[in-house]
């Protein structure tokens, strides 16, 4: 017996509401399990955990950069502590020695001559106490300062301290003719960083 169009047409029509019955069938089993899209299912990075979250350790080298900050402020701290005990000891000592215990040879001139030429330093250990002390707040370091075992212009500011102190020392003992020294020190630092500049 040939099919005729109706047959056709009705068998059709029959296997298209079966499958529309199917199709919602698996959709309200999918919709009782807790997922609305059956063709889409979770991704999963193992059987009952959770997605992994990842943290990231402070760096090896911020952590390196952070111990030579605070070894550069300690050693700062340390420097300047230093400093001003050494300048404060030499200057008393050159004072009661050359200015109190000699007061007979004192004239004005050995006053100016002592103001002139021991400012500079004093002013130089002034700034560097600006520049160069850590500054700390609620025990966290804040700033840490002007490395004072730099090269350059720290150098030479260095070298004028402790020329003075020398010169301060050589003044009290032998004479005032020992601040010429001082003169022909400095000179010759400064000409000597200009050729190296």
């Amino acid at each position: 017996m040939v099919p005729t169009t109706s047959h056709i047409c009705q068998g059709l029509v029959g296997s298209l509401a079966h499958a529309t019955c199917e199709t919602e069938s698996l959709l309200t089993s999918e919709r009782q399990n807790g997922s609305p899209f059956p063709h889409n299912p979770k991704p999963h990075n193992g059987a009952g955990k959770p997605p992994q979250t990842h943290t990231f350790s402070s760096s090896p080298l911020l952590t390196n950069s952070q111990k030579a900050s605070k070894q550069i402020a300690r050693r700062n701290a340390t420097s300047l502590n230093t400093l001003h005990v050494t300048s404060l000891s030499i200057h008393l000592l050159f004072i009661i020695y050359r200015l109190l215990l000699h007061w007979r040879s004192t004239t004005t001139s050995v006053y100016t001559k002592y103001i002139l030429f021991s400012l500079p330093a004093l002013l130089i250990e002034a700034y560097l106490e600006k520049i160069s002390r850590p500054i700390y707040a609620a025990g966290d370091l804040r700033r840490v300062g002007e490395d004072l075992d730099a090269k350059g212009l720290m150098e030479y500011m260095w070298d004028v301290i402790h020329v003075t102190w020398g010169c301060l020392a050589g003044v009290a003992v032998f004479g005032e003719w020992v601040w010429w020294l001082w003169v022909s020190i400095e000179l010759e630092n400064v000409r000597w960083k200009v050729e190296v500049s």
